[in-house]
């Protein structure tokens, strides 16, 4: 995997302007939950309290490009409060089926009262849509509507976090989350992108099945351990609506990043 690292940071060449910066120290501990129990009113998710008394300080669910206005985003912000009123800061993760679709989704979450937007890797979703501009473009609209808006970029690309850096430079408020689910050594590359441009980065952890054979969720403790050690912020993927998430929960929740 060293190898393999540094195979991959002779691909992405960092631009000469980004020197290394004193990263202040931020660790969260994240959570999504599923938008069925969000929305949908389904049952079986853990309260609250029982998220709380987990450590966890940063929860969130996911928004869909066919929301109205009237009712699932309604619903959110209903939940959004009582979120707000438990203690919680509020992340809802932007999934959008088209990247022209990403800005009025952040809009719209900014002006329910999210503390967070994640931008669900819109760098590698949409290459064509998503260039530099546009993405500046977003976040700037998102922090018209909230001046206290912040972001995470989610991205498994080596090549798309390293874009994700370049083109955010200048904004402390965002960071970059990767979700690289198969190569333990992408986190690596985010704290070391992360140290070069001073951000606290995040990485993903799936404990959910998901739809594809995850190294992530087959080896969840060595994953566990490997992010520990590594003292990085920790997002959880995700609270499902199929419910498997419950399998690996006890290991979520036993957690401290």
């Amino acid at each position: 995997m060293f190898m393999l690292a540094i195979q991959i940071v002779s691909q992405v060449a960092l631009p000469a302007y980004a020197q290394p910066l004193q990263v202040r120290r931020r660790v969260d501990k994240g959570l999504i939950v599923d938008a069925s129990y969000v929305v949908d009113g389904r049952s079986g998710a853990p309260s609250f309290s029982d998220l709380k008394a987990a450590g966890f300080n940063l929860i969130g669910t996911i928004a869909y490009s066919s929301w109205t206005p009237n009712w699932e985003w309604k619903k959110t912000q209903q939940w959004v409060q009582a979120a707000h009123a438990a203690g919680f800061k509020v992340m809802i993760n932007v999934l959008a089926n088209n990247g022209s679709k990403v800005a009025g989704m952040t809009q719209l979450a900014a002006n329910i009262g999210a503390d967070i937007v994640a931008l669900d890797e819109v760098i590698s979703l949409f290459p064509s849509y998503m260039t530099e501009a546009r993405l500046q473009s977003i976040i700037e609209m998102g922090r018209a509507a909230n001046p206290n808006l912040e972001y995470f970029i989610n991205d498994w690309s080596n090549a798309n976090i390293a874009k994700a850096y370049q083109w955010t430079t200048s904004y402390p408020y965002v960071r970059v989350a990767e979700d690289d689910y198969n190569v333990k050594s992408t986190i690596d590359w985010n704290i070391q992108l992360g140290k070069q441009y001073g951000k606290a980065p995040a990485a993903w952890l799936i404990f959910a099945k998901g739809s594809m054979n995850f190294d992530c969720y087959n080896n969840l403790d060595q994953w566990l351990t490997y992010a520990h050690q590594r003292n990085i912020s920790t997002l959880f993927w995700l609270i499902d609506e199929a419910g498997t998430w419950n399998t690996l929960w006890p290991k979520v929740v036993s957690y401290t990043p």
